[in-house]
């Protein structure tokens, strides 16, 4: 799925670039959405919040490496 992701992103992302890379998703979680913008891809998993499904993922489109990731966490 990853690297259906990066082969589509554009015309100046070459799919030699870097191996694969692991997302960090629970099982019943999935990929909603992934854009690339400046360099970065944008990754945004979906499914059940108490899963912890709901996280984006900022990825150098260089050398593969997650950047970070944001996450919701319920309010206390």
């Amino acid at each position: 799925v990853t690297y259906g992701l990066f082969t589509r992103t554009g015309p100046s992302v070459r799919s030699d670039t870097f191996g694969e890379v692991i997302l960090d998703l629970p099982t019943g979680c999935g990929i909603a959405d992934a854009q690339s913008q400046d360099g970065r891809l944008i990754v945004r998993a979906d499914g059940p919040l108490e899963r912890g499904c709901q996280k984006v993922f900022v990825i150098d489109l260089t050398d593969g490496k997650i950047l970070g990731h944001v996450a919701p966490q319920k309010a206390p």
